[in-house]
């Protein structure tokens, strides 16, 4: 899917060094099934990712539940590994406040620029996750 191959030969550029390698996968148009969206995150775990990251247009609420099934899925199967995941535009807004229930270990905000549709200002996202995550800690 990513490139097995180019994967591997990045990884050894990377041996040594304290970079990581986050591998990741977007549909801006559409979100892949439920199934699709667990294997995604499996192959790229599968080729040596550091981190592991999906963002998918939602077409419908489904498809949203759908992308915090996935990560809960995938979460619990691999407790160690960096997951990044997230449902893009308003429908999907909402993975950028609780996907980290379910699982995902980082979201993004806007600070100046958005970089993606969606995305909720740093200073509301802050105040969501006092409200949602009580005992969160800030980067």
């Amino acid at each position: 899917i990513y490139g097995e191959d180019k994967i591997k030969k990045v990884l050894e550029l990377l041996d040594g060094t304290k970079t990581s390698l986050i591998v990741s996968f977007h549909d801006f148009k559409k979100t892949p099934s439920r199934d699709e969206l667990v294997s995604i995150l499996k192959q790229q775990i599968a080729a040596g990712a550091h981190v592991a990251k999906l963002a998918a247009m939602p077409q419908k609420e489904e498809d949203v539940l759908n992308v915090l099934s996935a990560t809960l899925e995938v979460r619990r199967q691999f407790p160690c590994i960096p997951i990044i995941t997230m449902s893009m535009g308003p429908t999907g807004a909402v993975t950028r406040l609780v996907g980290g229930l379910f699982g995902s270990d980082l979201t993004f905000a806007v600070g100046s620029q958005s970089s993606a549709p969606g995305q909720i200002p740093v200073a509301e996202l802050r105040q969501c996750f006092n409200v949602i995550h009580p005992t969160h800690t800030e980067a």
